[in-house]
């Protein structure tokens, strides 16, 4: 420490600490007053982001003409109104489109939403996302 012209004492750069909750200092047999703190707890962790929007397809049971489209969502926004379109290796640009409105828990499904025999390769998309690909 360092003392002035009228002899106060000062520092710039002395201690610290987040113990608690009393401080003070003593310099030269004299103590200080006390200053109470404490150190201010953290709060609970922010809660994990929603999950990304997705859609599952899944080869569905046996249709007029190959298999029905058995679609998940998730992840969606509640209450949203999600159009999806069948696709397949014969119709890559869509043959089917039905809209789905996602429920409270954010998730819509169909066990039959479109079929078809065409192949090898299937899927549908929604709102940006496009589902896994299936073979049949």
């Amino acid at each position: 420490m360092r003392t002035d012209g009228s002899g106060r004492a000062y520092t710039e750069n002395s201690c610290y600490s987040g113990d608690g909750p009393d401080h003070w200092a003593t310099a030269g047999g004299v103590e200080s007053n006390r200053v109470r703190w404490t150190v201010a707890k953290a709060g609970p962790p922010p809660p994990p982001p929603p999950p990304a929007p997705g859609i599952d397809l899944a080869k569905g049971g046996t249709a007029r003409y190959g298999w029905w489209y058995s679609v998940a969502l998730s992840g969606f926004a509640p209450g949203s109104s999600v159009t999806v379109t069948c696709r397949d290796s014969v119709d890559p640009g869509g043959f089917w489109t039905q809209a789905f409105t996602i429920g409270g828990d954010g998730r819509a499904s169909d066990s039959t939403l479109c079929y078809s025999g065409d192949g090898p390769d299937h899927w549908v998309s929604g709102d940006g996302v496009e589902s896994n690909h299936v073979g049949w």
